[in-house]
This record gives C-alpha cells, sequence and structure tokens, in this order.
C-alpha cells in the first residue's frame, strides 16, 4: 500500500517551503525596500524611488541595501551608465555615502556614461567627482574592454562625445576632460602592454 501519512506529507512539503522562504528573504526582502517606486518593466527600483529613498533614510542605508544586492547594483550601474539626467542624479546622491569600492564603480558608470550623454555628466556629475575619476578609460576588469583595441575605442569615444560640447558654460571643464582622457589613453595601453598573454 503507497499510503502516506500526514507526517511523511510535510516531510516533503517543508523543504519546498523552507526553499521559497529562503528565497523571499534573500531576493526580494532587500528590493522590496524600493517596491513603491519598483520600475514595472523590469522590476528594479526606479531613480525616483532611491531618491526619495536617500532622503527619508539617509545616503549611507540606503547605499549599502543597493550595493548588497549584486542583481539591484548592477541594473542601477546600468541605468547611470546609459546616461539618463535621472540616473546621474542618482550617482551624485549616493556618493557622499560611498565607500573606496562603490565610489569606483559609480565612476566608472558615470565615465561610461560620457559615451552616451557627455553634457550631463560634466554638467551633473562634476558636483559630487572629480573629474579625474570620471573622465578616464573603461574599467579594464570588464569583459567588454578586454582588450587594447576595445579600451581605446571606448576611450576614443568618449573623447568624441566631450569634444562635442558647445555650451559655453562647461567648455573649462570640457577641455580638462579631453586631457584625462588623452591621458587615459597612455594608461590603458601601458596596462595591456604589460598583461600581454
Amino acid at each position: 500500500c503507497l499510503c502516506y501519512t500526514d507526517k511523511d506529507r510535510m516531510n516533503k512539503i517543508t523543504p519546498r517551503i523552507l526553499t521559497l522562504i529562503a528565497f523571499m528573504v534573500l531576493i526580494l526582502v532587500p528590493v522590496s525596500l524600493y517596491a513603491t517606486g519598483m520600475d514595472k518593466v523590469t522590476g528594479f527600483p526606479t531613480p525616483e524611488s532611491i531618491l526619495h529613498d536617500i532622503k527619508s533614510r539617509g545616503t549611507r542605508s540606503v547605499l549599502k541595501d543597493l550595493y548588497d544586492n549584486e542583481t539591484v547594483w548592477r541594473s542601477i550601474m546600468q541605468g547611470i551608465a546609459f546616461g539618463n539626467e535621472s540616473w546621474l542624479k542618482v550617482a551624485v546622491a549616493l556618493r557622499p555615502g560611498s565607500d573606496a569600492g562603490a565610489s569606483e564603480i559609480l565612476a566608472l558608470a558615470i565615465g561610461e556614461a560620457l559615451e552616451q550623454n557627455s553634457y550631463g555628466v560634466l554638467a551633473l556629475a562634476t558636483q559630487s567627482f572629480e573629474l579625474s575619476e570620471i573622465c578616464g578609460g573603461p574599467d579594464v576588469d570588464d569583459i567588454r574592454y578586454d582588450s587594447l583595441e576595445f579600451a581605446t575605442k571606448a576611450i576614443e569615444l568618449r573623447i568624441a562625445k566631450v569634444a562635442s560640447i558647445k555650451d559655453s558654460s562647461l567648455l573649462t571643464v570640457a577641455k580638462m576632460c579631453l586631457q584625462y582622457l588623452e591621458d587615459s589613453k597612455k594608461d590603458v595601453a601601458r596596462f595591456y602592454g604589460f598583461h600581454k598573454r
């Protein structure tokens, strides 16, 4: 007879329930902090919800929650890298609460945003970031820039975008950024020169 007792059923169900609860705690709880401001398409926090949370909870607390959830953090860095003004404002707002690691990642994302919105980057991000941090080469640990050729192409694109800025209020900043970008080509070449395979 294949009869199951209630105890047998519980022994089979309990691991499933525990797995579901663990999933909810580890994945959904950190994201649920932003549930009121989730993007309906991506399911990630919106720039507006993050800025609201920073005002209500403080930069360090919000940054810790975002940084601790790798999937959410990566999504935010991609938003910043696309150069959308609202995401650039998030980067500026997160900067005061960031440690060295988070600051470097934020700066690299803003540097990448030069390729999309150089005007916005120089107008907004220079409030919180040094030009030397954002006007440089790409992250050589990123597989998209894993060769001298790809890293140099990214720098050249950034140079072209920054050089296209015509707003007189940003010309001095743009000129300084261009110098940092030119210098970064030498740094990237040196890096790949020492790391040939």
